[in-house]
């Protein structure tokens, strides 16, 4: 991730980014034609996610209309330990228009630049566990959040086989939901194949 103009932190654009001047106007060339999704993210606003229609020859028009930020603050704390210093919180899957925090020394955390609309925050705690809420953003609105990191259940396991070095495999964990796997963090195993997920 990358500190991005508007002074939060966010994902690496994947797809070919634009800055607008300083009347809010932007260009962007060289286009297939067809349907095109288009992702704005600006300083005190809320993403906005839209389409326009390319066509070949022509130059498309798009108006975009943007509404003021949701922000969420909170403190995050561990069931069985001190409060988490320097766990990411953030919201959606690393997309462009999501977002993403580390939580202070004092587990207080600050995200900004969220949407309007239900959104889904996240904390990755690694082996502390992980937490997850989904909360409905409003023009200018600042949510509280204070979730609460539990390890949990673990999920131990051992790799076995002839001429195996366990040590150079990697074990992926995902969580399936009704329409796709959702991925939940990697595992190395030690010299006796032994490895783990909690969480």
């Amino acid at each position: 991730h990358v500190t991005v103009p508007e002074g939060v932190q966010a994902w690496r654009a994947s797809a070919r980014r634009v800055n607008t001047d300083e009347n809010g106007h932007f260009e962007v060339l060289g286009l297939a034609a067809g349907t095109q999704a288009v992702r704005v993210r600006a300083r005190d606003f809320a993403p906005w996610l839209g389409e326009t229609q390319v066509t070949a020859g022509e130059t498309a028009q798009l108006s975009v209309t943007l509404l003021s930020e949701a922000s969420v603050e909170g403190t995050l704390t561990d069931a069985s330990g001190p409060p988490p210093a320097g766990v990411h919180i953030g919201s959606g899957t690393g997309g462009f228009l999501d977002r993403l925090t580390r939580s202070g020394s004092d587990g207080s955390f600050f995200v900004r630049g969220l949407p309007v609309g239900e959104f889904e925050l996240r904390v990755d705690g690694e082996r502390r566990g992980s937490v997850r809420t989904t909360l409905v953003g409003a023009p200018g609105a600042l949510l509280r959040w204070d979730p609460v990191l539990d390890s949990g259940l673990s999920l131990r396991g051992r790799i076995v086989g002839a001429g195996v070095d366990p040590t150079a495999c990697v074990v992926m964990c995902e969580r399936w939901s009704e329409t796709e796997a959702e991925y939940e963090g990697v595992a190395r195993p030690d010299a006796q194949g032994v490895f783990e997920f909690t969480g």
